[in-house]
């Protein structure tokens, strides 16, 4: 009795054996850019509101002084 690996063509084999592990690599690289591209975008988020924060204070700062003279 055949085994059915030996009666599969190659290209029935390949599909079957290699698919699957390229579908795992794509999906794990696939997910890791994402998980990179919402930190950085989370991280240049903080920054801005870091930027705007320190504006708002450096503009109340020399308010308050103009106000003095």
């Amino acid at each position: 009795m055949k085994s059915k690996a030996k009666r599969w063509s190659i290209l029935t084999q390949l599909l079957l054996f290699l698919m699957p592990l390229i579908t795992l690599f794509i999906s794990t690289s696939s997910y890791l850019q994402y998980k990179r591209a919402v930190d950085s975008l989370t991280e240049r988020e903080l920054q801005k509101k870091e930027n705007i924060e320190g504006g708002v204070k450096l503009f109340i700062d020399n308010y308050d002084l103009s106000l003095c003279f």
